[in-house]
């Protein structure tokens, strides 16, 4: 993106960005979180900087790819020759089943739960540890995020169609709750 969005400025807690190709950029500079949903072409980048949290769904190709880079775990789907990769080290524990419809990734160790899901309309993932939580709920028309530390709490709520954007953005210190309905 070339629109001069202003990722890594300190001065920007939380924003949202949206054109005419239903372009919505939320970004938290706090916890380095990057949420980036294209419409037309049904691509979701989640990026998470501390833990290294990638998820790309591409609804053309049917194609997720999860990858974690202190954990070494790798989760590939291609729907038209399905294939399922899933790579574990030695100390680390996956679980992947496949089905028709459903792609499940549980991951566990000491301290982590990273839960994958993804059917025909939804992408959750969930990321857990002594601190942090992260949501993120992607259907058709919802974009949800939420994230809360022992500090701060943040929550952006984008709900994306033809003609509504609606942006919240909370924590303890400030609370902003912007609502546009046509």
């Amino acid at each position: 993106m070339s629109q001069g969005w202003p990722v890594g400025d300190l001065r920007f807690e939380a924003g949202t960005l949206m054109n005419y190709e239903h372009i919505v950029l939320t970004y938290m500079n706090y916890e380095h979180i990057v949420l980036t949903y294209m419409n037309c072409e049904h691509i979701v980048l989640t990026y998470m900087n501390c833990e290294h949290i990638v998820l790309t769904y591409m609804n053309c190709e049917h194609r997720v790819l999860t990858s974690m880079n202190h954990e070494h775990i790798v989760l590939t789907y291609m729907n038209y020759e399905h294939i399922v990769l899933t790579y574990m080290n030695c100390e680390h524990r996956g679980l992947t089943s496949m089905n028709h419809e459903h792609i499940v990734l549980t991951y566990m160790n000491y301290e982590h739960i990273v839960l994958t899901y993804m059917n025909c309309e939804h992408i959750v993932l969930t990321y857990m540890n002594c601190e942090h939580r992260v949501l993120t709920s992607i259907n058709h028309e919802h974009i949800v995020l939420t994230y809360m530390n022992g500090e701060h709490i943040h929550v952006a709520l984008t709900s994306t169609n033809h003609e509504h954007m609606v942006l919240t953005s909370m924590n303890l210190e400030h609370i902003s709750k912007n609502h546009q309905h046509a």
